[in-house]
């Protein structure tokens, strides 16, 4: 999405829905994406709307992507929020209910955010599991929540407990966003985006027995 700021004004604005349905579905889910298409061109600021086809590993099931373009964010929110646009969702979910998955990739939520952009921008298809998003986060965090606090009191040696606590969860949550998540999110890319089971067991295990290795070394160090 080129503009994520639903209070600017200002655009172009892309709004990006990925689907994932059956094959023997495809022709009638298009053509009930031509009809979005058609209804949102009616809309005040609407640019284009168009539909790619992707690749998709899911046996049975195929992907596209539906792409509506407005000229800013306030035409495009009331298109998003328009009575035309909820009867046709209305419609499409009885229609297609258990058939499809949806998702929205430009909007990044919880620590999703934290992911480097660049891969979620290239591809569109893909899509991290929150469950790996948490998994990359606890990795970093473990480790620093038994660093920083004793090293926070040698530097301050004085300090009361609460003021250690904000201290280490302030230096904590910025070298998480900042710099450790997205450096170790782009180390493990392709585990984060791996849809088979084998490169995800595989990722998974090395995580754990990080885990298990920094808890066994705190431990033996009676950290």
């Amino acid at each position: 999405m080129k503009n994520t700021n639903a209070s600017t004004a200002y655009g172009p604005v892309e709004f990006i829905v990925h689907l994932t349905i059956k094959k023997a579905l495809k022709e009638s889910v298009q053509r009930a994406q031509a009809t979005f298409a058609e209804a949102a061109s009616s809309f005040p600021g609407h640019i284009q709307s168009k539909t790619k086809e992707v690749s998709c590993d899911h046996e049975g099931m195929t992907s596209f992507i539906a792409i509506h373009s407005f000229d800013s964010s306030n035409h495009l929110v009331r298109w998003l929020e328009s009575d035309k646009r909820r009867v046709l969702m209305q419609n499409f979910n009885s229609a297609f209910a258990g058939c499809f998955e949806v998702n929205y990739p430009q909007h990044p939520d919880g620590f999703s955010a934290w992911i480097p952009a660049s891969r979620r921008d290239m591809d569109l298809e893909k899509v991290v599991p929150k469950w790996k998003m948490n998994a990359i986060v606890l990795v970093v965090l473990y480790p620093l929540t038994l660093i920083l606090p004793d090293l926070v009191r040698q530097i301050l040696p004085h300090s009361s407990k609460p003021t250690v606590q904000l201290i280490t969860a302030t230096a904590a949550v910025s070298l998480l966003g900042f710099w450790l998540v997205p450096l170790v999110s782009r180390w493990m890319t392709a585990w984060l985006y791996a849809n088979r089971f084998v490169p995800q067991a595989i990722g998974g295990t090395c995580l754990a027995m990080f885990l298990y290795g920094i808890w066994q070394l705190a431990y033996l160090m009676k950290i």
